[in-house]
C-alpha cells in the first residue's frame, strides 16, 4: 500500500503543477484512446482531491485557475435566459477551456435532462482548498460570486409540488441514467447552501440572497430512499444494477452532509446505502472499490475499507488470447491503469491516484470542521506515521502510532484558527503541550492555538522513538515487482 501511494505521488507531481493545464486522463504518457478529452463529472475531481491534503495545495491550482480564468465560458454555458445570475458546465471540454453548455429547459425533450455535477464539485473542492490554505481574499471574490451562481442553477430546475417540498426536474445522475429528485443533486444544492450560509457568516456579508438559501434549505425534499436498499439514484429509480460511480451516495462522500457523526438516527440507513452499492457484482472499475473505501472509512470501518482497497490493486493482464476476455479494466505493474469497455486499454489516470487519497482517508480526514485522527484504522495497522497532512483551517497534521497505540500528535497552526481535533482510537492523551485544551463529553478535542502555534499530545508512556517523527522500518517496497 506504501510503495503503491508513493508511486500516485510521483506520478501525479509528474503529469502536471498550478499553473500548467489540467491533468487528463492519460497524463503525460502518451496512448491512443477514444477519451481525448476532459470529463468533469469525476474524471477532472478525483485526482485533485489528493494533494490539498498531502500539503500540496499549489498542484491544485490547475483547476481553481481555470476556473476563474473562464468564468465567462461557464457563464454562456447555461441558456440565455438565466445568464444574469447562472452558471454551470457540461461535458466534456478542452485543455484550456470549459466551454461546455449544459442542457437547458428547451432541451428536456425525450432522452435529454439537466446536468448539473461538473461546476458544483469542481467548487467543492475549491472552497477546500482556500479553507485549506486560509485565504479569505479568494473565499470572497472567487468561491462565493461563483458559487452563487451555480446555485441558481439549480433554482431554475426547482418546482414546488403538492406536498409542499421543493423538487429537482429530472437530471442526470453520474453515470447511472436520469431521474426526478436526483440525490446526486439533491445532495450537490444542499452541500452548496450549506456552504453559503457558511461564507456569509465567516466574511459577514450580509448578503440579501441569505433568506431565500435559508428557505430552499428548509423546503427542499428530502432524498429518496428505499427502505430495502437505502439511497436511491432518485424519485423512482433505485440502484438496482451494478455500477462504478457512486453519485448517488455524494451526501456520504464525499459531501459529508450524511454521516453517523452528523445524523446517528440515519446510520443504518448509510450502511445499507454502501452495502447496495459494494455487493452488486459488474462494473469493476477501480474507482468504484477506490470509492467503496472511503465510503466505509466515513463509516469508521477500517477492515472494510481496506478489503476494497486490496481488491482494486488486483492486476489484470492487458493481453489475453481471446479478445473478448479482456477484462473490463486493467492494473499494470508500473500502477498505470486502462479501462476496456469501449476498445482494449484507454487510461484513466485518475483512478490510481484516488486510491492514495481513499488511502490516507483511513489515516486522516478533515470535514465539518473537524480534524480526524487515525479515524478508520484496520485492526492489523499497529503501526502507523504521516506527516504534516494538511486540514481545512489551515492546520499541519502529524501524528505516530507504534504498537498498536497512539503515541504521538502534533498540529501545526498557520493561521490560528479555530482547531477541533476527534481521535479515532478513543485513546486520551496523558499531556497536551502549547495549547490550551479541552475535551467535551462527546470526545472532541478543541485546542486554543495562535497563528504559527505548535500543539504536542503525547500518549501513554513515550520513549524518544515513539515521539520521532519517522518513517516506519523497512520502508516501501517497489509495487508489483516480485
Amino acid at each position: 500500500m506504501e510503495g503503491f501511494y508513493w508511486l500516485q505521488v510521483y506520478k501525479l507531481a509528474s503529469a502536471t503543477r498550478g499553473d500548467t493545464p489540467v491533468v487528463d486522463l492519460l497524463g503525460p504518457w502518451f496512448k491512443t484512446t477514444v477519451w481525448a478529452a476532459y470529463w468533469q463529472n469525476l474524471n477532472t475531481q478525483l485526482p485533485y482531491d489528493l494533494p490539498r491534503l498531502i500539503n500540496h495545495p499549489e498542484i491544485c491550482e490547475g483547476p481553481a485557475r481555470l476556473i476563474e480564468r473562464r468564468q465567462d465560458q461557464l457563464i454562456a454555458n447555461v441558456p440565455p435566459a438565466w445568464r444574469h445570475d447562472s452558471a454551470a458546465l457540461g461535458n466534456p471540454t478542452g485543455h484550456d477551456s470549459l466551454d461546455a453548455p449544459a442542457p437547458g429547459p428547451e432541451h428536456l425533450g425525450p432522452g435529454q435532462s439537466y446536468h448539473l455535477i461538473g461546476l458544483p464539485w469542481l467548487l467543492q473542492q475549491f472552497y477546500l482548498l482556500v479553507r485549506s490554505t486560509g485565504d479569505d481574499a479568494r473565499l470572497r471574490t472567487s468561491v462565493f460570486p461563483l458559487l452563487k451562481r451555480s446555485t441558481n442553477t439549480f433554482f431554475h430546475c426547482l418546482r414546488r409540488e403538492e406536498d409542499g417540498r421543493l423538487h429537482l426536474a429530472r437530471s442526470f445522475s453520474d453515470e447511472y441514467g436520469d431521474a426526478e429528485d436526483a440525490n446526486q443533486n439533491l445532495a450537490l444544492l444542499r452541500w452548496s447552501l450549506e456552504t453559503l450560509l457558511a461564507i456569509d457568516d465567516r466574511l459577514g456579508l450580509g448578503d440579501a440572497d441569505r433568506p431565500r438559501w435559508e428557505s430552499v434549505l428548509r423546503d427542499l425534499t428530502p432524498p429518496p430512499v428505499d427502505p430495502a436498499h437505502g439511497l436511491m439514484v432518485g424519485r423512482g429509480v433505485g440502484f438496482d444494477r451494478a455500477h462504478r460511480h457512486y453519485s448517488h451516495l455524494f451526501a456520504i462522500f464525499p459531501l459529508h452532509l450524511l454521516t453517523p457523526e452528523r445524523c446517528p438516527d440515519q446510520a443504518g440507513l448509510i450502511r445499507c446505502s454502501i452495502a447496495r452499492f459494494t455487493e452488486l457484482q459488474g462494473d469493476e472499475a477501480l474507482f468504484k472499490f477506490v470509492g467503496a473505501a472511503s465510503l466505509q472509512a466515513v463509516l469508521g470501518e477500517g477492515d472494510a475499507a481496506l478489503g476494497h482497497l486490496r481488491r482494486a490493486l488486483v492486476i489484470h493482464p492487458r493481453r489475453l488470447p481471446d479478445p473478448q476476455a479482456i477484462p473490463v479494466s486493467s492494473l499494470g505493474e508500473n500502477t498505470l491503469y486502462g479501462e476496456t469497455s469501449v476498445c482494449p486499454f484507454n487510461p484513466t489516470f485518475e483512478s490510481p491516484i484516488a486510491l492514495a487519497r481513499a488511502l490516507v482517508d483511513l489515516l486522516f480526514q478533515t470535514w465539518g470542521g473537524i480534524i480526524r485522527i487515525f479515524p478508520a484504522l484496520p485492526t492489523d495497522w499497529a503501526d502507523a506515521v504521516f506527516q504534516d497532512l494538511r486540514a481545512e483551517g489551515a492546520f499541519l497534521v502529524s501524528a505516530v502510532r507504534r504498537g498498536g497505540h497512539t503515541r504521538l500528535v502534533r498540529i501545526v497552526s498557520l493561521q490560528g484558527e479555530p482547531c477541533r481535533v476527534r481521535l479515532g482510537t478513543g485513546e486520551v492523551p496523558n499531556a497536551v503541550h502549547g495549547a490550551t485544551a479541552h475535551q467535551n463529553a462527546a470526545g472532541l478535542w478543541t485546542l486554543v492555538l495562535p497563528a504559527g502555534g505548535e500543539a504536542l499530545m503525547t500518549f501513554h508512556a513515550t520513549t524518544a522513538e515513539d515521539l520521532t517523527l519517522s518513517p516506519l522500518a523497512g520502508g516501501a517496497s517497489p509495487w508489483g515487482l516480485p
